[in-house]
């Protein structure tokens, strides 16, 4: 990822600069006034009526859209920032074009969006004013909304508002090589649009990566010679045999294309003996006790990494051919994921959004593994439904895919759709997340990372407090205001029970969490008894304890409407929906309570990971 360098805070001067700047952009008459006198008296006046009708239709296209962006990116710049011919000459465009003036709509047009500039200024400087002492501008929204300057500048002053209820985050890093914008992400201080964090802005800039500073990198031949081990589940160098039940109409089951479901747990056979197993949407990715990937189900957007043109080739287990030792793997609804020996993360498939595919990265979807956080050692790799989470060895948190509902936690809410000007290329490509400690002005740090469907939650490692980002519509995430949160926030429900969380797992609307005593609580959507709680339990605003869990409890894991226990003595427990025959019973009827998962193959086995993902569950022996 781009390394951070030196950054500069506004000053007074710089935000008078600014004011002065947004000034001159949207008020065309005052820069008439203030032009050099000797460059108007060389301009002549068109006389043709026809040139100066055409003329004014396009001025009032190009006004209107300087509004919009132009303007605001101008604001935008630092105040070091000088103009180039490209942007002088603009500005002589905009003078050729209402010296027109003498024209009744030239005259009309000006008249309104002059007034509505008024009040966009006066809003704008009162957004300077309250944002003083914050580290420096953020980019507005470039959606189109039209040629209506009034629709125009009420959609500039929903951007700065959005800006300035996300200010709270700016504010005063104490690392001063440090800034972050308006909208909760660490940018470098360079000169120009479209080059924060070192990455290109998506229409042909270059890349620019700022010299390092504070910031320790492994040599190469040290680099090579660290091995990072996964250090958050004790089990996962423990071989064992994957069992599988639910629906496998797309091969997820690895049973093979005669098998469409499973009301009880099944073996898969394979020759390897496995540590890990990742179920994703509609596809299951095992790891074996050497580092290598055995892959199964649904392929269409390439989450399996293999071939399978050979017609029902994906429904049964194959083996990948990679050219690294893995110690871990993560997989959401279409994409995979996989952490080496060496502290390298590499994934294929694809991310998707509310308007379908958006690619694993900008170069769309990939069938072969790409590295994604190239120049950082990882340490745990999770992936939600369509986002990617990485930590790494100095307790840094990278994310990237799709960010509407904030799972990115770096992207504001009015930046994390593709259409927005940062592009799809600020999302898609792992980047920082950035946060202070709830109880000071320090950095916060983590230890764990663990990602839901649509949500992300880490643990701060001095403190073991736990931080959320993402999905709030049922409190899912700890807070009791239902608001999608796009940025790190301490949970003020987590720390009231005063536990040292060990484990948290996340469906689509619910959460589990696993404290150091092997008690189990959840919280957010009570529905189809995903919680565990009796069917008179309704949605929960903070951890409630699961009280028919009377033994000590060592794994657990949450998939779209169900939920699983995995007791010391090897027992599983599960409880929510049962249409998708994931729990176990033997029928579909849905368990408000946990009930003992059954089956011949269960009972002389002792289990040592539970694993759901919508239509799959996995048990491994």
């Amino acid at each position: 990822m781009p390394l951070t360098s030196s950054f500069n805070s506004p000053t007074k001067e710089n935000i008078s600069s600014l004011e002065s700047a947004s000034s001159m952009m949207h008020s065309p008459k005052e820069i008439l006034k203030n032009q050099d006198e000797n460059l108007t008296e060389k301009i002549e006046l068109e006389n043709n009526s026809e040139q100066c009708e055409e003329k004014i239709s396009v001025q009032s296209e190009k006004d209107t859209s300087d509004c919009k962006s132009d303007g605001l990116a101008l604001t935008n710049r630092p105040s070091n920032h000088e103009f180039t011919e490209t942007e002088e000459t603009k500005f002589n465009g905009v003078e050729d074009q209402t010296k027109q003036e003498e024209s009744k709509k030239s005259e009309a047009m000006l008249n309104n969006v002059e007034s509505d500039n008024i009040e966009f200024n006066d809003m704008e400087k009162n957004f300077c004013k309250e944002t003083c002492d914050s580290e420096g501008p953020g980019s507005s929204n470039s959606e189109e909304t039209g040629h209506q300057p009034k629709k125009q500048n009420n959609k500039i002053k929903e951007e700065a508002q959005c800006r300035m209820s996300e200010n709270k985050v700016s504010e005063h890093f104490e690392n001063e090589d440090m800034v972050v914008d308006n909208c909760g992400l660490v940018t470098p201080s360079m000169p120009g649009r479209g080059k924060k964090r070192g990455r290109s802005s998506g229409s042909g800039s270059s890349e620019v990566t700022p010299e390092p500073k504070k910031r320790v990198i492994l040599k190469e031949e040290d680099s090579k010679n660290s091995k990072v081990t996964h250090h958050t589940h004790p089990d996962f160098t423990v071989p064992g045999i994957p069992l599988t039940l639910g629906e496998g109409d797309v091969g997820q089951l690895g049973l093979g294309e005669d098998v469409m479901e499973r009301m009880r747990p099944a073996v898969v056979k394979l020759d390897d003996k496995i540590v890990q197993v990742c179920a994703g949407g509609m596809h299951t990715v095992c790891l074996t006790n050497k580092g290598e990937i055995i892959t199964f189900g649904c392929n269409d957007e390439s989450a399996l990494g293999r071939d399978t043109s050979e017609e029902g080739s994906e429904m049964y287990p194959a083996k990948l051919n990679l050219p690294y030792k893995v110690i871990q793997v993560s997989g959401g609804d279409s994409h995979t994921a996989v952490l080496t020996e060496d502290g390298h993360v590499y994934a294929w498939g694809n991310f998707r959004d509310a308007n379908g595919s958006m690619g694993l990265t900008s170069g769309g979807i990939s069938k072969d593994p790409l590295e994604m956080c190239p120049g950082e050692t990882v340490v745990k790799i999770v992936s939600g439904g369509d986002h990617l989470v990485c930590l790494t060895n100095k307790g840094e948190i990278f994310t990237g895919g799709c960010a509407e509902q904030g799972q990115l936690g770096r992207v504001a809410e009015c930046f994390a759709g593709r259409g927005s000007r940062r592009g799809v290329d600020s999302i898609l490509k792992m980047g920082p997340v950035r946060c202070r400690k709830h109880s000071s002005r320090k950095h916060a740090t983590f230890s764990d990372i663990w990602a839901g469907q649509y949500v992300t939650f880490a643990k701060e490692k001095e403190s073991g407090d736990i931080y959320s980002w993402g999905l709030n519509n049922y409190f899912q995430i700890g807070f009791d205001d239902m608001q999608n949160r796009f940025i790190p926030e301490w949970i003020p429900s987590f720390a009231a029970h005063n536990k040292q969380w060990t484990k948290i797992q996340a469906g689509q609307h619910h959460t589990m969490l696993l404290d150091e005593e092997g008690k189990v609580y959840t919280i957010g959507r009570a529905e189809y008894g995903r919680l565990g709680l009796g069917e008179k339990s309704g949605e929960m605003k903070e951890p409630t304890l699961v009280t028919k869990l009377s033994d000590k409890i060592i794994d657990i894991a949450a998939g779209q409407s169900v939920s699983l226990a995995l007791t010391a003595d090897g027992t599983v427990y599960g409880w929510g929906m049962g249409t998708s025959r994931q729990l176990g019973t033997g029928d579909e009827e849905d368990v408000w309570e946990p009930v003992k998962m059954s089956g011949k193959q269960l009972e002389t086995r002792d289990m040592q990971q539970v694993i759901v993902q919508y239509s799959l569950n996995f048990t491994g022996e």
